[in-house]
């Protein structure tokens, strides 16, 4: 194999985290706004995912981000409530018991296994991140898991990167490929790093990112690194 390693990031690179936020913020929306919509759910996850672009760049800090991303819809919507920290960790709760396994995600690690050691990078928050990988089967392929909240930092500051290959004790950078399908935290930490890149591009997008190699689906990963 030409690769010893693999970074292997978790939300909608292993897990249908889309999936599980419909499934979540849905149940969540439904308790507190009256007639529901669709473009009430893509409100949500439009202001959602300006926040965490926000949080990736350095802009805003985490704690802000999970309160303001409810703050800023409910407040749209005319619904007010007295904390919403409380909503998010109701939201929390609800996320962490629904995850959902991509398919042909299981197979993929294990295979992969076999040659190569495992270590899952992701930036989402520990309490969520643990509960749901618990419930999942594929955590068993994992050497260990790095959460950002645990690290300190996120993808892709130089600082997380650091922070892991300093406790795998600096294995060669030759020897490790991260794989992911974020362009700016997985694919530019990993080229802020000097790690190899494959970006996880299942929708088959494009891309003008200095990406080292780019798959749609996991068996065209192993002719990439044998």
């Amino acid at each position: 194999m030409k690769y010893k390693i693999l970074f292997v990031d978790i939300d909608d690179t292993l897990l249908d985290f889309q999936k599980s936020e419909e499934i979540a913020i849905r149940k969540l929306l439904s308790k507190y706004i009256n007639n529901l919509t669709e473009d009430i759910v893509k409100d949500y996850k439009q202001i959602n995912v300006n926040y965490w672009k926000m949080f990736e760049r350095g802009e805003i800090e985490r704690e802000e981000l999970l309160i303001a991303r409810f703050k800023d819809l409910f407040e749209k919507y005319n619904c007010f409530v007295e904390d919403y920290s409380k909503i998010n960790e109701e939201y929390f709760s609800i996320l962490s018991s629904v995850p959902i396994e991509l398919d042909g995600a299981y197979e993929f690690l294990e295979k992969v296994s076999k040659d190569m050691k495992i270590y899952a990078i992701t930036n989402g928050v520990k309490r969520v991140q643990t509960k749901r990988l618990s419930l999942v089967n594929i955590t068993k392929f994992f050497e260990k898991i790095y959460i950002s909240e645990e690290v300190g930092f996120q993808k892709p500051e130089q600082q997380y990167f650091d922070y892991v290959l300093k406790d795998l004790g600096y294995p060669n950078k030759n020897d490790i490929v991260i794989l992911g399908d974020s362009l700016t935290s997985d694919i530019q930490g990993g080229i802020n790093c000097g790690i190899d890149t494959i970006w996880f591009n299942p929708h088959k997008k494009e891309s003008n990112v200095k990406y080292t190699y780019s798959i749609s689906e996991y068996n065209q990963f192993f002719d990439l690194v044998k």
